[in-house]
């Protein structure tokens, strides 16, 4: 009787001790997940990594694409990001799917510049183009899943991993043929109606095809890859609906963003911990709302956990109005201010790039003015900063007390994103209408109307 006594406790002890060490590997491998305040905040710093940008950059000598890969995220963490939203499609992927094409469908690398694929680029743009196209392919015959490696290698840092998607992305939307678009980006019937330009062959999401195209995407990237987080970008781009339609559309946008949400929380329970939502959306409420982008009923209903309120490329802001965002979103969602990473005074003014003194204004801006946290969009680690500079920047970009110890500078810029009404405006710069107001109280539903200047 003893001896069985002995045996048991002995068979407890072994088995407690296993329990322990299960429990400390199931902590260091939680490491990176979502770094948050109480549990309720995202804290540090938000980066978002383009999804050409890397392949734009690098070179992959055979073998080395893995390596390669790792380097890139290790120049991130060290410059101090928490979160890394890693970004897998424009209008193809940069990985292979079984849901979209990927980017290098079409393509030989074994064929000439003039090959079909490439035809239709200019020839001043196919070399960079092809370069662009072949690495991707490159990363994907040496077998690195792009995603999936970037994950990996957040974890390893302790970063938590997101990704982002965007959802209505219109690079070369002048030339139907161009490689960069997939097959549903030819179908002039889903366009949106009622506005020329850049923004006149962005999908219209009021059309059911185009939202189980997303859903497809969004369904692939929960069941393949490990994530903290899912980002929709809306920001890329924030015209999702014809002309005049956008209430409508909006009330559409909510409901299938609630069959999203049902997609998350089903991912979250196979994996076994929390995945979070963030969308990217206009600077201003007012603007995204008239957009069809109600983040407000999006918050208060939780299918969103993170809201980045933010500009578009063009220029920064430095006045985002943070405070009113949070009035509107209550206080269960992180609201981030995002940099970009163009300066523009006026919309006839020359982009330039974001210097350091700027974006250290921009980011001062987002601190005191009610954000929770900064998120940076377009930040290259190759963008003319020398890579000490880069990460002693970024290091102080989640701290306030750091960012004023450096130089800044807060710059009178422009709205580059508006409502359709007043993109007229935008667009012929010279004519100056006077200020219109824009009828918000429908489309807030009994929240803060509020007056919309042109261009604002």
């Amino acid at each position: 009787m003893k001896r069985r006594d002995n045996l048991l406790l002995f068979a407890y002890v072994v088995l407690l001790v296993a329990a322990i060490a299960q429990g400390q590997s199931a902590g260091a491998a939680d490491e990176s997940r979502l770094r948050t305040d109480s549990g309720t905040r995202l804290t540090g710093l938000l980066h978002n990594e383009d999804c050409t940008d890397f392949f734009y950059t690098q070179a992959f000598p055979p073998g080395k694409a893995g390596e390669i890969t790792d380097r890139y995220v290790d120049v991130i963490a060290g410059a101090g990001v928490t979160v890394l939203f890693c970004n897998t499609n424009a209008r193809r992927t940069n990985y292979r799917s079984d849901a979209w094409e990927a980017f290098w469908d079409g393509y030989d690398p074994d064929g000439h510049d003039d090959q079909p694929f490439l035809a239709t680029i200019p020839e001043t743009n196919r070399k960079q183009f092809r370069n662009l196209i072949h690495n991707m392919l490159e990363v994907h015959r040496q077998g690195v899943d792009y995603p999936a490696r970037i994950i990996q290698r957040c974890r390893h840092h302790g970063v938590s991993p997101w990704i982002s998607l965007r959802m209505n992305d219109v690079h070369f939307n002048d030339n139907l043929a161009h490689p960069f678009h997939g097959d549903l980006w030819r179908k002039a019937e889903l366009f949106r109606q009622g506005h020329p330009g850049y923004y006149a062959r962005g999908l219209d999401h009021a059309h059911a095809e185009v939202r189980r195209h997303y859903r497809a995407l969004i369904a692939e990237t929960l069941q393949r890859y490990d994530i903290d987080g899912l980002e929709l970008d809306f920001m890329r781009e924030p015209y999702l609906f014809s002309k005049g339609e956008e209430r409508a559309g909006g009330e559409i946008l909510t409901r299938w963003l609630r069959e999203i949400r049902t997609l998350v929380e089903e991912a979250a329970a196979r994996r076994g911990h929390s995945i979070w939502v963030g969308v990217r959306v206009p600077s201003e409420p007012e603007t995204a709302l008239g957009l069809g982008l109600d983040a407000p009923t999006w918050a208060k209903e939780g299918l969103v956990d993170l809201v980045v309120a933010t500009p578009r490329w063009r220029t920064m802001h430095f006045d985002i109005p943070l405070r009113k965002w949070r009035t509107l979103l209550g206080d269960r969602v992180t609201l981030a201010g995002g940099l970009e990473s163009g300066c523009q005074p006026h919309a006839a003014a020359p982009v330039r790039h974001m210097d350091p003194e700027c974006a250290v204004g921009a980011a001062v801006a987002v601190l005191t003015g009610g954000g929770d946290v900064v998120y940076l969009f377009n930040h290259f680690q190759n963008a003319g900063w020398s890579l000490a500079d880069y990460q002693r920047r970024l290091k102080a970009f989640s701290s306030l007390a750091e960012l004023c110890k450096l130089p800044r500078r807060h710059v009178v810029t422009h709205r580059e994103v508006v409502v359709p009404a007043l993109l007229l405006w935008n667009e012929h710069a010279g004519q100056r209408h006077p200020p219109r107001r824009l009828e918000t109280d429908g489309i807030l539903r009994g929240r803060q109307a509020g007056t919309v200047q042109p261009g604002g």
